[in-house]
């Protein structure tokens, strides 16, 4: 079931990128859907899913280096305090992979029902549930394209500035897709207008 919408404010689909995000699947004087990308999410996935990796192997040795002290002669203690440590960060390497996995596998789909006068945002994935938004489209006021800073990068951060498909639904916006080209949205921009208006 679709979420409330008494807040407005948006918990699924919210995008900022330097590539599109989302393709037309379906168009018609009725309906239109937008869908994610196939693979879009790959790389975010992945370097959540490298980490995890990583984490995993800084335990294997931290136990190792225990259990090679303790046969040496340090004593039990050493064994088990590494093993405890190593035991935390499994935790943590196993709560990467799994969310890593889970962004891997997300997939976003827009639906605007003119019949329905809905416009229905689905997050799923194949871990956890499909989740959803929809607003009337009375409650949205305008589809525009705006330029806005977006900060990239992990280590070396940099800001570029992108322009981003937005909803304007009340105070609230509501971000669709974006791009460092504008022309690289207008397909969507321009289908979104003619079904909102």
């Amino acid at each position: 079931m679709p979420e409330p919408t008494s807040s407005l404010r948006q918990r699924v689909g919210r995008r900022l990128g330097l590539t599109p995000y989302y393709r037309i699947t379906e168009q018609s004087s009725e309906r239109l859907v937008l869908e994610s990308w196939p693979q879009a999410n790959r790389q975010g996935g992945s370097k959540i899913i490298a980490v995890g990796v990583g984490i995993v192997l800084v335990a294997t040795l931290i136990l190792g280096s225990g259990i090679t002290a303790s046969i040496q002669g340090s004593g039990f203690g050493v064994a088990a305090i590494s093993a405890g440590i190593a035991g935390l960060l499994v935790s943590l390497a196993m709560r990467r992979l799994v969310g890593g996995y889970a962004v891997f596998t997300t997939q976003n789909r827009i639906e605007v029902d003119t019949n329905q006068q809905t416009i229905l945002f689905t997050q799923s994935s194949r871990i956890g549930q499909p989740r959803s938004q929809s607003l009337s489209l009375s409650q949205i006021e305008s589809v525009r394209l705006r330029r806005r800073p977006l900060v990239i990068g992990s280590l070396l951060r940099q800001m570029r500035e992108v322009v981003a498909l937005e909803l304007v639904v009340g105070k609230e916006i509501w971000v669709v897709d974006s791009a460092e080209q504008d022309s690289d949205l207008q397909a969507v921009a321009v289908a979104l207008h003619e079904m909102i208006g």
